[in-house]
């Protein structure tokens, strides 16, 4: 029998967004908006966030014009003074918003703050390319949020705000994705034409990144895609000495047993001395059979690889060396990933 605190124990180390939204929305998105009290202009910038269990979104947006109605909205709504209405003119509007999936009722859980000192919470649902949320503030007021994917790199939104004297204050937007931020989870690719790998010979080369020991059996997506959000807050760093601004999954095996280390980073040239948290390992030199694939479809691909294809190839597959996926620049989200097999180099046909 649970006792009272185990029953209402709160949820534990839920798991990582991996639903198609939140890989879709990640990225830096520029836009323009008006209404009939206003307009304005700004980017948002929206990662994954606390071992991606969260996606954080940072706005900032200049007011191109205001209206006498919108500021009397503000004033009303927002409780603003006619001297933060004028600093809200010459500074513009700055917002930070969490969200994330309650994992009892499935809806998107939301939290607004904003330079207005304004506060919200909100709560709504996805459904096929559209989300639609319900915001409700710390100073009475309510409004519903309605942002749909258009394509792959635009988005509308449009928010309806209740007034007092029982109209509705609309405002409408578009916004086009300006930058892809990295996440391997995140990438929509064409799948490849065919199944059949290149035989290449690559020299070895150096990878820095996070390291992570690995176990049969906790290879998840889950998994992957929390190592890829701690990645993304070194990214930049990494960047800096990168040599093809291109990204490495190198799975180096490590025991009989099917323990690896899984290296997410990037090819750098030598760096001394290696930034704290951060570490470098070498990918020998080797032969390897290439196999292109979109991201979702990795799964799938290796179990094709050593499945179908080990056993009729003639190729024996060297299990001494690392394998590892090479993604593409985050800003090319057409190329395919390309997974590296080790191969011994003599043929039995």
């Amino acid at each position: 029998m649970k006792t009272t605190t185990e029953a209402k124990r709160p949820m534990f180390n839920p798991p990582p967004l991996d639903d198609d939204w939140s890989r879709w929305i990640v990225g830096e998105w520029e836009g323009s908006g008006e209404s009939d009290t206003g307009q304005g202009k700004g980017v948002e910038r929206i990662e994954f966030a606390l071992h991606g269990q969260f996606l954080i979104c940072r706005g900032e947006a200049q007011i191109t014009e205001i209206t006498p109605e919108h500021a009397d909205y503000l004033r009303r709504n927002m409780h603003a003074s006619d001297e933060e209405i004028e600093r809200f003119k010459r500074t513009g509007y700055q917002s930070l918003q969490l969200f994330t999936i309650d994992q009892t009722t499935g809806e998107v859980v939301g939290y607004l703050f904003d330079s207005l000192r304004c506060i919200a919470t909100g709560r709504g649902k996805r459904e096929g390319n559209r989300e639609t949320m319900n915001w409700e503030w710390a100073t009475g007021h309510k409004s519903t949020r309605i942002t749909e994917k258009v394509s792959d790199d635009k988005m509308v939104v449009i928010q309806r705000t209740p007034m007092p004297d029982g109209s509705v204050m609309e405002e409408k937007g578009e916004s086009v994705r300006r930058k892809a931020t990295f996440s391997p989870s995140a990438k929509t690719v064409n799948p490849p034409s065919t199944s059949q790998p290149t035989i290449i010979r690559r020299e070895k080369f150096l990878v820095m990144g996070l390291l992570t020991r690995m176990t049969p059996g906790t290879e998840s997506g889950e998994k992957f895609t929390s190592i890829w959000s701690e990645f993304e807050t070194h990214r930049e760093q990494i960047k800096l000495q990168s040599t093809d601004q291109k990204y490495y999954g190198v799975s180096f095996p490590t025991a009989a047993d099917g323990r690896f280390d899984y290296l997410a980073g990037m090819a750098i040239t030598p760096v001394q001395p290696i930034p704290a948290g951060l570490v470098v390992r070498e990918v020998p030199a080797a032969t390897y059979a290439v196999f292109a694939c979109p991201v979702p479809a990795i799964g799938q691909t290796k179990r094709y690889i050593f499945g179908e294809w080990r056993a009729k190839s003639g190729y024996q597959v060297d299990n001494s060396a690392p394998a590892f996926e090479q993604y593409p620049p985050a800003e090319d989200t057409k190329a395919p990933v390309l997974i590296h097999i080790p191969v011994l180099e003599q043929a039995a046909k």
